[in-house]
């Protein structure tokens, strides 16, 4: 059907624009080829005040000289059709003209003029035509929205483009800056978690140096030291104890060879001057033998051994709460450094945000 419309425009009527099966909207949209279609079959006489600008004005102005010729002819048109013409609706100029196409190919056949037709017409149903003309025109006007309407519609939705290109341009910047601070927040948690491992590792580092590391005390000379003195003057003691006693054995077995060698020269008077003599050895003898006795007895006592026994285990004491002591310090020492540590990365981390911000 559009071939055929598009046959008869363009080779019978002759339009001054010739028209394609597709273009049937965009061309008749502004009713100035209607006006001369019309014209051309001698119906439309206003046509030199027909427009072709396509401003919303000129399209009412087009419309409103169309609906009176259009209604001569029988052709189904009011308000809405016109106005579904002029917002390029797909099919509707294409109906239109096809119903166009049968009414003037009737009066063709017919041999009808526009003032014959318009003769014929009842006094009543042309006044009723008139009516609904004026009608028409009304509501066509409310229909159409005005030239100012349309441009203030165009400049609101080009400025509403514009103003929704720099909403994204402004998200797109917001966006890509909470992503670099978000980057920036991952690197710097990422070198804290990283700082706070190397501090672990020293400190474990510390640590099993410390449990590894034999700590020696040097030990005073013993010739200087309390213990080492006592010592040496019990030892000395238990010397001069022994050698003694040596000497009385030795002063013994001597005085023994020489009174059995003695013995056939002496007389009664010797024999008991050498009674005498032998008796007071004897007696000698038992009292150097008690003495050197009590001596080692008074040396060995278990009193004076259990008192070494006890500076010494008081000593040992002594040094290993001076170890623990030295040990406590150095962890002490070693958290209070890794507080400042600490301290120190919160300190920069917080002054960086507040620079981002």
């Amino acid at each position: 059907m559009s071939e055929i419309l598009c046959e008869w425009l363009n080779g019978e009527v002759k339009l001054s624009r010739s028209v394609v099966p597709g273009s049937f909207s965009e061309e008749f949209s502004n009713g100035y080829l209607l006006g001369e279609l019309l014209h051309k079959y001698g119906l439309q006489d206003d046509f030199n005040q027909f427009s072709q600008s396509r401003v919303a004005n000129a399209k009412l102005n087009n419309f409103s000289r169309l609906e009176p010729t259009l209604h001569l002819l029988g052709v189904q048109f009011n308000e809405n059709v016109a106005q579904d013409i002029m917002t390029g609706q797909h099919g509707a100029a294409t109906k239109l003209l096809y119903e166009l196409y049968i009414a003037l190919e009737k009066k063709r056949k017919a041999k009808l003029t526009g003032v014959a037709m318009e003769a014929m017409r009842p006094a009543a149903t042309a006044k009723l035509k008139s009516i609904e003309s004026v009608l028409y025109r009304e509501r066509l006007k409310t229909l159409t929205p005005r030239e100012t309407d349309l441009q203030l519609q165009q400049i609101s939705e080009r400025f509403e483009v514009k103003s929704k290109a720099i909403e994204d341009k402004l998200a797109h910047i917001h966006v890509a800056e909470q992503q670099k601070v978000q980057k920036l927040r991952e690197e710097q948690k990422a070198q804290d978690i990283e700082k706070h491992h190397v501090g672990r590792r020293r400190q474990n580092e510390i640590m099993a140096r410390i449990q590894a590391a034999i700590i020696q005390i040097p030990k005073p000379p013993p010739s200087r030291t309390i213990k080492a003195i006592e010592a040496k003057k019990f030892l000395k003691k238990k010397r001069e104890a022994e050698e003694t006693y040596k000497e009385i054995k030795k002063f013994e077995k001597s005085m023994a060879g020489n009174a059995s060698a003695g013995q056939s020269q002496v007389t009664d008077s010797d024999t008991q001057e050498s009674l005498q003599t032998q008796k007071l050895q004897e007696t000698t003898l038992e009292t150097t033998a008690q003495t050197a006795t009590e001596l080692l007895n008074i040396y060995s006592d278990d009193e004076y051994i259990r008192k070494i026994q006890k500076r010494l285990e008081e000593d040992t004491f002594a040094r290993e709460q001076r170890e623990k002591r030295r040990r406590k310090m150095l962890m002490e020492q070693l958290i209070a450094h890794e507080a400042e540590e600490v301290r120190k990365c919160m300190l920069k981390y917080i002054t960086h945000a507040k620079l981002v911000i």
